[in-house]
């Protein structure tokens, strides 16, 4: 009984709703810079339940009184084949990040992250292209976006 109330008591109050949520992609192809750590560019959010997301400084902001467990999800596609880092950072410090490389001409790199998050917690993303330059890809075909940040609140 416990815990179905548990469980009734979650739904009603939204907890196990997964927002706030947010996806954030590319509208158009970003220039990358060897040997230098690169703020990623975002154009579009998809998805942005709370309002997150500052155009401005392509950050997402966890709302107030949002903190907690969060999925977050960061994919770049890139048109090299190099070593390439992708990094998520929270309020300027570095806090996430992905290491790998591919000798094709169209790769691709991308993890996803369980994490706790505080309210007001600021998110950058960056890349960090080691010896080469070429461009972060946002989409392969129409509508086949590569290049996305997205998250949801877990707990």
């Amino acid at each position: 009984m416990a815990i179905t109330k548990l469980i009734a008591d979650s739904i009603t109050s939204g907890a196990i709703a997964n927002t706030p949520a947010f996806a954030l992609r590319k509208a158009a192809n970003q220039n990358t810079v060897a040997n230098t750590n690169t703020l990623i560019t975002w154009s579009n959010a998809d998805i942005d339940t709370d309002s997150g997301f500052n155009d401005a400084n392509d950050s997402w902001t966890v709302p107030a009184g949002k903190g907690g467990k969060y999925n977050l999800s960061l994919n770049l596609g890139f048109s090299y084949g190099t070593r390439f880092i992708a990094q998520i950072k929270k309020g300027g410090s570095d806090f996430l990040a992905v290491d790998g490389e591919d000798g094709s001409n169209n790769a691709a790199i991308g993890a996803n992250f369980v994490v706790d998050l505080t309210a007001g917690d600021v998110l950058t993303t960056y890349y960090y292209s080691v010896t080469s330059t070429g461009v972060l890809r946002y989409q392969n075909n129409a509508g086949q976006y590569v290049t996305r940040f997205e998250g949801f609140k877990l707990l």
